[in-house]
């Protein structure tokens, strides 16, 4: 794998983490690759960057490896687990989605077991924003999320203070993961692209909607009496 584009001298540095990974791997290796990359292929033709991709001298291994190694640990296993891959992985989510209706969204769907890892084990590394109306969420929330209603934003204007008093902490902490919860009746689509043209990274949608959340025992879910 990648033997094709790369010298043997740069190759065996990648290949000893290869085989050390999962099936996902190869695609931490190709974003890393991307990212070092973007500049110049932003500023080429199409034909530029096919030769590009034919042989790549400018390509730093040991940047690539650590980039691989701090993307592959920081995401969440259900973001990039695959379908097809020999071993069966508890955090496949989509298995019940099409493959063309997942091309057409713009952001990941997360599993409910990461967002409870998440949520119990390293809440530091997540923003979980609930979009229900307040009504649900006051009557039911996850701990620590914040409310932001997708009734209560001008989808018109891209803008991220549309959203009100919450808008500073997602601009402050871009380095966190952002999981969008919704309900049936919630647009689980609209809102993420909205934060996502508001160069907000790392948005994902938790699959399944707040329901999934429900049965989790020990319950990460604090009940209020309205």
């Amino acid at each position: 794998m990648f033997s094709h584009v790369f010298p043997l001298h740069k190759i065996f540095h990648l290949w000893d983490k290869l085989i050390l990974g999962d099936s996902s791997f190869p695609l931490h290796v190709g974003l890393s690759i991307l990212t070092q990359l973007r500049e110049t292929l932003l500023a080429s033709g199409f034909n530029e960057c096919i030769l590009l991709f034919s042989d790549l001298p400018e390509v730093d291994m040991e940047q690539c490896v650590n980039f691989s190694l701090d993307t592959y640990s920081t995401t969440p296993k259900s973001i990039t687990a695959r379908t097809q891959q020999s071993e069966k992985s508890p955090y496949i989510a989509t298995m019940d989605i099409p493959v063309q209706d997942l091309n057409k969204e713009k952001f990941p769907r997360i599993s409910v077991d990461d967002v409870v890892s998440l949520i119990r084990d390293d809440n530091d590394r997540a923003i979980i924003v609930d979009i229900r109306n307040p009504t649900h969420y006051a009557r039911s929330s996850v701990k620590g999320s914040i409310n932001i209603p997708c009734s209560s934003i001008t989808f018109g204007e891209i803008n991220i203070e549309n959203v009100g008093i919450h808008s500073s902490l997602l601009k402050k902490n871009k380095d966190k993961i952002v999981v969008v919860i919704g309900s049936e009746e919630a647009n689980l689509d609209i809102f993420p692209k909205f934060l996502i043209h508001c160069h907000i990274p790392k948005v994902c949608v938790l699959h399944g909607g707040f329901n999934v959340l429900l049965p989790i025992t020990p319950t990460v879910l604090i009940q209020n009496q309205i």
